[in-house]
């Protein structure tokens, strides 16, 4: 996630209107700040009962299934407007 910041905040910046920048970096923040909790807290628990191993596979897992629902929501997106 850290790589790909810089582009993640010039979008946010080319997007915002300038006197709301402020406020699209705010819910950005809080928005990450609330995905980075509940992924740490989801990896620890799962580290604690289980394994670190297992906490590191099934957020292996999750990645996988993440891409593999948003590439496919891509295409159903391509080929639904074609005609």
């Amino acid at each position: 996630m850290r790589m790909s910041e810089g582009a993640e905040r010039a979008l946010i910046s080319d997007y915002a209107h300038a006197n709301e920048r402020g406020i699209a970096f705010g819910w950005y923040h809080l928005a990450n700040g609330i995905a980075t909790i509940r992924a740490g807290l989801l990896f620890g628990t799962i580290g604690h009962f289980y394994s670190a191993a297992d906490g590191v596979y099934v957020c292996w897992r999750a990645g996988h299934f993440c891409g593999a629902t948003f590439t496919c929501m891509g295409l159903a997106c391509e080929t639904s407007y074609e005609e």
